[in-house]
């Protein structure tokens, strides 16, 4: 059935307007073309249907990649959606801080959970000529020597701590050293890990908290290569990570493990 959205006061009618095109393209896997929501909507003339889609964009209520012909669900709009639902998409709601980490420092940046006794990449933001990382939602089962599978392991309970030390998932350093080692992560807020998994490769992270609650979420912060002697970069590096984790800690204020999505 065709919908008219001219119908009823005037001032309602770009809200109206906006509201039904965001659910009619959300309803389609992949999305609408344009031509798909001109059919749909034969009252707006293309003009006009093409100023709302551009502010809609704008505001990423939509998304439009540059390879696709579709207009599919922004951002903003999963995220209002989420928060609406009283579910919280840790992915999703995250990015925008994953973004500003890479924008500010220059690096490419992360965000893991702890998951499994390993660690899942769940959003990354890389810079062109920075580290790349495995694909988001990919799992590493590091957690010896990875910063962001240290920083994880740092926050979770003790028992689960010395599980993993009983059955050997922890290799890299002694029990002792391991445990003094969580204890500094946890006190500073910070971890800044000269000799990763890779070789010249350093990693910088910080944990994330849902708001206030002291609930940890996962590890945030950056990869680079680097000989470890440029304490002035590393410092400046570290003062970016930290800034962000606690942005990214604000922005998942709402959430907790119960209504995760």
């Amino acid at each position: 059935m065709r919908k008219s959205l001219v119908n009823g006061n005037s001032s309602l009618i770009s809200l109206r307007r906006g509201i039904r095109v965001l659910e009619f393209v959300s309803l389609k896997n992949g999305g609408r073309t344009f031509g798909e929501i001109r059919t749909e909507f034969p009252d707006m003339t293309p003009a006009t249907l093409t100023r709302l889609l551009k502010s809609m964009l704008d505001e990423a209520l939509l998304a439009k990649s540059d390879d696709s012909r579709n207009y599919q669900t922004g951002e903003k709009a999963k995220r209002l959606a989420s928060a609406i639902l009283g579910k919280v998409s840790i992915a999703e709601t995250i990015r925008p801080a994953l973004d500003e980490l890479s924008e500010t420092s220059g690096e490419s940046a992360l965000f893991t959970e702890f998951e499994n006794d390993a660690i899942r990449l769940l959003v990354k933001s890389e810079v062109a000529d920075g580290f790349h990382y495995m694909d988001e939602n990919g799992v590493n089962p590091n957690i010896s020597t990875h910063a962001f599978g240290i920083t994880c392991v740092a926050f979770q309970p003790l028992e689960i701590i010395k599980l993993l030390l009983a059955k050997g998932r922890l290799k890299g350093m002694s029990r002792d050293k391991y445990l003094k080692l969580f204890e500094k992560i946890r006190s500073e807020g910070i971890f800044v890990n000269k000799t990763d998994d890779k070789k010249n490769l350093m990693r910088i992270t910080a944990p994330v908290f849902f708001g206030d609650s002291g609930e940890f979420a996962g590890a945030i912060g950056v990869s680079f290569y680097s000989m470890g002697n440029d304490n002035k970069r590393i410092k400046e590096l570290a003062g970016h990570v930290k800034t962000v984790s606690k942005k990214a800690s604000s922005l998942l204020c709402n959430g907790n493990k119960d209504n995760i999505k």
